[in-house]
């Protein structure tokens, strides 16, 4: 079973991520391409795309995927020649089934329940397409609050439940407490307050603090601080005067260094800078230039401060993706992609 929980969406936010670009998404693999909510879908339908062939060539390869869709944009195959991802949607763009193969195949196939708004149930079928895993989420009364989540595993013919969260939270909506279980035992407890780390909590608890703060500019600042015995970080996310995120840090406290920086277009949710620190050093960093209609033109890719890459892409009179040809700081092409569509 692919380990893509929803409710880990809502962790991870916490932490912070970073976005990937709208249209250049296509490497990270295709599972990562099943489980997408196809933030592309707008798009998708605005310009009536019925399919998008990708070729990307490089000195000794050349691959092609093709992805499909429906008459409402949404991704209902993605085809790599090895590896097929075939969706289904209920009406209201919940996904109904992911059904995904590899060689031709049967590797697995995943089912979805909802109740109206609320995700309830996911289901994991195996390669022989028996159930193996299940997921259950509970919800208190008619609230969107999530209070419970099961993961369950087959075990000697039997469903036999394996790990389990329990919600709290407080009277505005935000987390409280999450306790974690653990073969029907208490493993630890995340506990989202601001108190120094270990105060009247377990050495094991894990505790997060998310507070609000201003800049010299009045402008809101928001510091989400993770404490655990084993690691411990923070992460500030900086607001301009509309409101809008324009950058986020994030720091290893224990070991008192910068880890991420990121700086976003404002209102949007990609970048124009992404930095990555290796002991406190910039490691690597990923420069984007965009024009007046928010296409990324180039991006520039450097390797402790020194520039390695160059990739430029091109678009069609859609505005779609239409080339992307990355080169080496010596000039020499290393990749070149091309995107290819058809229309309803």
């Amino acid at each position: 079973m692919k380990k893509i929980i929803p409710f880990l969406i809502a962790i991870i936010s916490l932490i912070g991520s970073q976005p990937l670009q709208a249209q250049i998404r296509h490497s990270y693999g295709f599972y990562m391409m099943a489980y997408d909510q196809s933030a592309e879908q707008v798009v998708n339908k605005k310009n009536k795309i019925a399919q998008r062939t990708i070729v990307t060539s490089r000195p000794r390869t050349v691959k092609t995927a093709v992805q499909k869709y429906d008459n409402n944009g949404r991704v209902i195959l993605y085809d790599s020649g090895k590896n097929k991802v075939i969706t289904s949607y209920y009406e209201n763009d919940q996904k109904r089934n992911i059904t995904i193969y590899k060689k031709n195949k049967l590797v697995e196939r995943d089912s979805f329940l909802y109740d109206g708004k609320k995700f309830l149930a996911a289901f994991y079928y195996n390669k022989d397409n028996k159930l193996c895993a299940q997921e259950n989420y509970a919800y208190s009364g008619d609230s969107s609050l999530m209070t419970e989540y099961k993961l369950m595993k087959l075990k000697r013919g039997a469903l036999t439940e394996k790990t389990k969260q329990v919600f709290e939270y407080y009277p505005d909506g935000s987390y409280k407490k999450i306790s974690f279980y653990k073969n029907g035992k208490i493993d630890y407890y995340s506990l989202f307050d601001c108190n120094p780390v270990g105060e009247n909590h377990k050495k094991d608890s894990l505790h997060n603090c998310v507070k609000y703060d201003v800049d010299s500019l009045g402008n809101k600042m928001k510091i989400t601080i993770l404490n655990n015995k084993k690691w411990s970080t923070k992460t500030i996310e900086y607001f301009n005067q509309k409101d809008q995120l324009i950058a986020q840090k994030r720091y290893d406290l224990k070991k008192n260094r910068i880890e991420t920086e990121i700086h976003y277009v404002p209102g949007q949710f990609f970048y124009n800078t992404y930095i990555f620190y290796r002991k406190g050093k910039e490691n690597y960093r990923r420069e984007n230039v965009y024009d007046a209609q928010l296409n990324c033109t180039t991006s520039n890719s450097f390797v402790k401060k020194k520039l390695k890459f160059i990739t430029k892409n091109t678009y069609n009179e859609r505005g779609l993706l239409q080339t992307s040809v990355e080169r080496n700081m010596h000039d020499k092409k290393k990749q070149a992609t091309s995107y290819q569509y058809s229309y309803f």
